[in-house]
């Protein structure tokens, strides 16, 4: 049975994935849904499929950290 604190931790990662859904960035959002939401990763922070966009995933966090600064 689910508790309320990991359905709306699921309704979150939902949320993120229909908004990058809608990007221009098809692969950076495919990546995610196989990740968070089809669990294609490891235990451990940063543990990625090897056919997902990493130079597309490290220019994109690039740039989001050079409009907030």
């Amino acid at each position: 049975m689910d508790t309320s604190r990991h359905v709306i931790e699921r309704l979150a990662l939902m949320l993120q994935a229909s908004i990058l859904l809608q990007t221009e960035h098809m692969e950076i959002a495919q990546a995610f849904c196989r990740s968070r939401i089809g669990n294609e990763h490891g235990l451990a922070f940063g543990t990625l499929s090897p056919d997902a966009p990493v130079d597309l995933l490290i220019e994109r966090a690039a740039g989001a950290t050079k409009a907030v600064l």
